[in-house]
């Protein structure tokens, strides 16, 4: 029979077909086996009950094979919307936290923070931004080029200028550099 593995972020009674089979520890991988078939794994969480999230979950797997899944997006969402109050629409794979009118940060689609500001450079390409460094992520949130320049500007359609330290370059948009880091400037 497979092995269900739930990996969960909160602590959270567990129920299969609406029978409630434990509780899964943080962090604490919970096992389940069951016979191969569908069904509905629910997730509440001990600290409110009235979270939950239901997942059609096929096991359709052969006996050796393990499937680990995190079952707790909806009550990180629940509990971003508890504590800052909004959370946007996801687009190009983010969505942003705000308290009050006061962006928080973005979260991608497991509602994990990513990024404390971003913004549209165009093409689907997204100048991304944590802890002061800024990097390049493309439509589905693959990095393209890493958090760690002091700026990033699209030059032209085609161009990216990276800024580190005084120094700059210059990259594609796939991201591949394409002069090195040792420009005092580049103007376009």
């Amino acid at each position: 029979m497979p092995c269900l593995i739930i990996t969960a972020d909160l602590e959270c009674e567990i129920f299969v077909d609406t029978l409630r089979h434990g509780v899964a520890r943080a962090d604490c991988p919970y096992k389940i086996t069951l016979p191969d078939g569908v069904y509905w794994i629910e997730c509440r969480s001990v600290e409110d009950r009235q979270l939950y999230k239901e997942f059609d979950f096929d096991t359709s797997l052969s006996n050796e094979e393990q499937v680990s899944i995190a079952l707790l997006y909806e009550l990180r969402r629940r509990n971003l919307l508890q504590t800052y109050g909004y959370v946007g629409d996801f687009q190009y794979g983010f969505a942003e936290v705000r308290k009050d009118t006061k962006t928080i940060g973005y979260v991608d689609t497991s509602y994990t923070f990513c990024y404390d500001d971003m913004s549209l450079l165009g093409d689907g390409l997204l100048r991304v931004k944590r802890e002061g460094m800024y990097g390049v992520v493309n439509g589905v949130g693959d990095e393209i080029v890493p958090l760690r320049y002091n700026e990033v500007v699209l030059l032209g359609e085609t161009l990216l200028r990276l800024k580190l330290n005084d120094r700059y370059s210059l990259a594609t948009k796939s991201g591949r550099k394409i002069t090195p880091q040792k420009y005092r400037a580049i103007e376009y």
